[in-house]
């Protein structure tokens, strides 16, 4: 009897001498369809059907030319020809174009989970398209508004990038469905706003940025709601808590410095009241919401202005033709010339009227991205559709204790 590890030994060896037939045999029973008569119909009927290829049918029928080349990669595996590689590289090329479109089409259906799977995959065929990061930037806001926060934090990251690249001079293959490079501006930063909506003082700077381009949100209401409101739920909230500590105390000049950031702080709020006070005009829709501003409007600026509303509606008609103002700078030292107020408070009042902390209203949504192009790799040209006017909600009232 032979030892074991002889017969392994043999074992061996013969698998050596008899796996190079078995694999020219598998080989050879794979290819068996692949014949010159086969190819040659094959790739003539790819292109028949590759766009442009015959007058008659200049667009072609680029689903049956991309079967078909599948069907040659399948029968003819082993083909390195140069007829091969072209329809390689013709198939490859229409699957990136489909995978646009189709991101494409899941914004108008407003699929959006599906959409941020499928621009993932746009993206790393394309890393410079411009067009897939700024819609992607979009659709966290847009998910979020119909209740699903899971793609906030992802939409924010391709917002940002967005941003970056629009910034830097790029500029994607259509704007649609914005009007242009404003309004996806605006858009993306009032989409990182939304998405930053528990961290007022992170949101602000995201907020003054959309309302300063020229889109639709220079011209809502809400839009300088939403700034009041991330001032007074961000920057005073946490001075009013701080200033606390000089209740029942003699003045010193520390008590006064921070009285001056207070006021800094309540002018960019009276400032954001009289703009949404002033775009809200004699809107219909908006006079529930108008009163109840003017009425946070004149307890703040009576607190600015000694108990005195003297001039509050002139601020009001004359508001919107000055910049709006910046997020201000801290003071360290008192200035020359303190600013107006009243006699200081123990602790100053809280009067506004946020629906919860850093809320951010829900401005107009965009319109449709347009229908995904019926050629896998070009963009759809048709005009969207017009957006829709915003519908502000009634803000509660309510007053927090300092």
């Amino acid at each position: 009897m032979k030892h074991p590890i002889e017969l392994a030994l043999i074992a061996a060896v013969l698998a050596l001498t008899l796996s190079p037939l078995a694999r020219a045999q598998t080989t050879s029973e794979s290819a068996a369809g692949c014949t010159e008569a086969v190819k040659g119909a094959l790739y003539t009927k790819f292109l028949a059907n590759r766009p442009g290829k015959t007058a008659e049918n200049p667009s072609g029928d680029q689903e049956v030319a991309y079967n078909t080349a599948r069907e040659y990669k399948t029968v003819c595996s082993t083909d390195e020809s140069a007829q091969a590689k072209y329809m390689d590289k013709w198939r490859a090329s229409y699957e990136v174009g489909s995978r646009k479109s189709q991101f494409l089409l899941a914004y108008d259906k407003k699929n959006y989970a599906e959409m941020m799977r499928l621009g993932n995959q746009v993206l790393a065929d394309d890393p410079n398209y411009v067009r897939g990061y700024v819609l992607l930037g979009i659709i966290g806001y847009l998910a979020s508004v119909a209740g699903n926060d899971s793609l906030n934090a992802e939409s924010m990251t391709h917002a940002k990038k967005a941003l970056e690249l629009l910034e830097a001079g790029k500029t994607p293959d259509d704007w649609k469905p914005y009007s242009g490079k404003d309004d996806a501006l605006a858009w993306l930063t009032y989409s990182i706003a939304h998405t930053l909506k528990t961290s007022p003082t992170e949101a602000l700077p995201y907020l003054l940025k959309a309302a300063r381009y020229e889109s639709i949100f220079k011209k809502t209401p809400l839009t300088y709601i939403n700034i009041e409101q991330a001032y007074e739920t961000g920057a005073y909230a946490k001075q009013s808590e701080d200033y606390k500590q000089y209740a029942d105390k003699p003045e010193t000049p520390e008590q006064k410095l921070a009285l001056q950031n207070i006021y800094q702080t309540v002018d960019r709020m009276i400032d954001a009241y009289a703009r949404a006070i002033a775009l809200a005009g004699s809107d219909a829709k908006l006079l529930q919401e108008k009163a109840l501003w003017m009425r946070n409007l004149t307890e703040w600026y009576k607190f600015r202005n000694n108990n005195s509303d003297t001039g509050m509606n002139e601020f009001v008609t004359g508001v919107l033709q000055r910049p709006l103002p910046d997020i201000p700078t801290p003071l360290t030292s008192l200035p020359a010339s303190p600013a107006t107020g009243v006699t200081p408070p123990a602790v100053p009042p809280v009067v506004g009227t946020p629906a919860a902390p850093g809320a951010v209203s829900t401005p107009p949504t965009p319109p449709v991205n347009t229908t995904a192009p019926t050629a896998k790799t070009t963009a759809a040209k048709t005009t969207p559709a017009p957006r829709s006017k915003p519908k502000p909600k009634p803000q509660p009232r309510r007053r927090r204790r300092p």
